[in-house]
């Protein structure tokens, strides 16, 4: 955990499969939590992240959010599941439909209590995710995970 109470502060590490983090503005404080380990250096494999896909599903459907929020994160991620699935990937389709799991859950976390608790376990996964799609197409997802 950091905690910086005049600016900004990047996290980045490798050991534990990647992952990054940031925050701007005064008194931030950051956590991040690692569920799905993979050696440094090394590029996630399409099983991995439909592994990791389904660990983000766990946690969506046993949380309790707003029913809609629920739904909707569900379908988004459902849609990148499959075109992850397929025997040729579609990463731009995969990104856009975890922008809109990512949009969703990050409007649930704005209130205090399991959707801020559940945005912070999922926003890690989301990034080790990004690394297999490049960054050229997670540009977009990115940009939502470091708002």
């Amino acid at each position: 955990m950091t905690h910086n109470p005049d600016g900004i502060s990047l996290s980045n590490t490798g050991s534990m499969g990647g992952g990054q983090q940031a925050a701007t503005g005064k008194n931030n404080s950051q956590t991040m939590t690692s569920q799905t380990n993979v050696p440094a250096g090394q590029q996630l494999t399409q099983q991995q992240v439909i592994q990791m896909l389904a660990q983000i599903e766990d946690m969506i459907r046993s949380a309790k959010l707003p029913p809609d929020a629920q739904k909707k994160a569900i379908a988004y991620l459902s849609a990148a599941k499959m075109a992850t699935e397929e025997a040729e990937p579609n990463k731009e389709l995969v990104a856009t439909n975890l922008g809109g799991v990512a949009k969703t859950l990050n409007g649930v976390s704005q209130n205090e209590g399991e959707g801020k608790t559940l945005w912070e376990k999922v926003k890690p996964i989301l990034l080790k995710v990004t690394d297999w799609l490049g960054q050229a197409i997670a540009g977009s997802l990115l940009g939502i995970l470091f708002k």
